[in-house]
């Protein structure tokens, strides 16, 4: 496996950009506030930049072939975990026309696309005239109704931090699914569990302990994640 900080370093020097432009080139498109000094820990493989982060860096260094690039598909050094971020990383490059070997579009129709972190601490985001229209081919699940940018990393590996997710609405969710939710004056992606009678919201990050709905608790269920 290549490794990813020198590759970047590679690509940065190749573009002739310096640390401080990039850092301020992703700043902006990222809408996260960073130094030179995390483009020179992500080069030196101190740390990783975070899945927004690394798609603007790809799309300023005019990153093309991504597999090629950053050796997707040889890989003998990282473990279990690298290789499932990395595979994260390129599943949302896919999703972008810029990064396709063989861009297709197909049936294109447009839905609400939200951003979860604006909505917490109201739970009423679906109803919020706040969005952006967002562009989806037949590649997206036909019972996807809106979807939400979602921050944080509670639900890694399988859903990263500036992941896009699609949301089919529905008020009633069964043991297990994914759904977006409203408890009391937050908004959460989370999979619904119920444990012993217990209603709990359960992170898919171990890191995080489940979050248990009490009694006096208000819990709407927003939609299912459908992909």
């Amino acid at each position: 496996m290549k490794d990813i900080g020198k590759i970047l370093r590679g690509l940065r020097l190749a573009a002739g950009q310096t640390k401080e432009y990039v850092a301020e080139y992703v700043s902006d498109k990222a809408g996260k506030q960073i130094g030179s000094r995390a483009i020179e820990k992500w080069e030196q493989g101190i740390s990783q930049p975070n899945a927004m982060q690394f798609m603007e860096v790809c799309s300023l260094y005019k990153v093309t072939n991504f597999y090629a690039t950053f050796g997707v598909g040889n890989n003998t050094e990282l473990n279990a975990l690298g290789l499932q971020r990395l595979s994260d990383y390129a599943k949302l490059l896919l999703l972008s026309e810029d990064y396709r070997e063989n861009p297709t579009r197909k049936a294109i129709r447009i839905i609400p696309l939200y951003d979860l972190a604006v909505s917490a601490g109201t739970g009423q985001y679906l109803n919020d005239s706040t969005y952006e229209e967002l562009e989806i081919d037949d590649t997206i699940s036909e019972l996807a109704d809106y979807a939400l940018r979602i921050t944080g990393d509670s639900m890694e590996p399988r859903f990263i931090n500036g992941q896009i997710v699609y949301v089919h609405k529905q008020k009633d969710l069964n043991n297990g699914e994914i759904g977006i939710f409203a408890l009391n004056d937050d908004s959460y992606i989370k999979r619904l569990d119920v444990v012993n009678e217990q209603i709990q919201l359960t992170s898919l990050n171990t890191a995080y302990p489940p979050i248990i709905v009490r009694e006096h608790d208000r819990l709407d269920v927003m939609g299912r994640v459908v992909g």
